[in-house]
């Protein structure tokens, strides 16, 4: 921890406890000239020999803070967890006006990280996005069609855009939105004792019930034929396609029916004129007075 004690005289940090060391700051002529907030013990700190700068994106004042710093710090913590060091390099990862606001800080007013992080956030708090609270799960629910391992995923994106979530209440939630079911069922036989148990057991539920939904997929889908796998007396034998039908051509008869002519005349008509002759014929009926 860095404090300020005085400022008269300088102690030099003690290099086996350098995260918890005391700094006093020196006497300044003219304080118009210090452009930092720092105490003398965070400015003549040293960078160490592996330092390449950072790799994230400056803060401009515009977002979350909160999450800058978390950035931050998880950055800066691969080559060393010194405050007076991440108190030394924290101006480097700001910009435009989060940098303006930085430079008109008053001289000596910084004297830790906490005490840097708390103006820090304090000042840009106005650009915090809305969080949610614990609230928010209650009205999450599982549906009546959905899976164990879609209601898991979804409470939890939820769960983790809840900031300082207390693993109790999480819990609580989880076990009130639940639908009725086995996962259910063995929740109130046997309580779990976090949040972390009980994603553990989920699993094992989400394993179960995706098995039993592929087997009940594979009794529902028909199974096409195979002939290879068929015995040769149940083989479906395929009929060949039949082919093109063609128009009839016209025929004609095999043989030729001709009839004799009769002629007019000769000897054949005065033999049927003598034949018609010799028949009586019909006497005519007298007229009725």
């Amino acid at each position: 921890m860095i404090s300020i004690s005085g400022r008269s005289k300088v102690n030099t940090p003690n290099p086996e406890k350098d995260d918890e060391v005391s700094y006093q700051t020196g006497e300044t002529s003219n304080l118009d000239e210090r452009r930092h907030p720092f105490v003398d013990g965070i400015i003549n700190v040293e960078l160490p020999a592996k330092w390449r700068g950072l790799t994230i994106d400056r803060y401009d004042g515009s977002t979350d803070p909160d999450e800058h710093i978390d950035i931050y710090t998880t950055d800066i913590g691969l080559f060393t967890t010194s405050e007076a060091i991440m108190c030394r390099v924290f101006p480097n990862s700001l910009k435009g006006m989060a940098l303006s606001w930085f430079t008109k800080l008053p001289p000596y007013s910084i004297d830790s990280f906490k005490t840097l992080v708390n103006l820090f956030t304090t000042q840009f708090a106005t650009s915090r996005p809305h969080h949610l609270t614990s609230i928010a799960l209650v009205n999450i629910r599982q549906g009546k069609g959905e899976s164990l391992r879609m209601f898991m995923d979804r409470f939890n994106q939820v769960a983790l855009q809840i900031r300082n979530l207390n693993p109790e209440v999480a819990l609580h939630h989880m076990v009130m939105v639940l639908r009725p079911g086995p996962f259910a069922d063995s929740l109130c036989k046997k309580l779990v004792a976090n949040m972390n148990e009980m994603r553990m057991r989920a699993y094992k539920f989400m394993r179960l019930e995706e098995l039993r939904d592929f087997g009940g997929q594979m009794k529902i889908e028909p199974q096409t034929p195979s002939y290879h796998s068929q015995p040769d007396k149940t083989r479906i034998r395929e009929k060949p396609p039949l082919p093109p039908i063609r128009p009839r051509e016209a025929r004609l008869p095999r043989f030729a029916i001709t009839r004799p002519s009769i002629p007019v005349g000769g000897e054949c008509s005065r033999r049927l004129s003598a034949q018609t002759s010799c028949l009586p014929q019909e006497r005519p009926r007298p007229q009725e007075c």
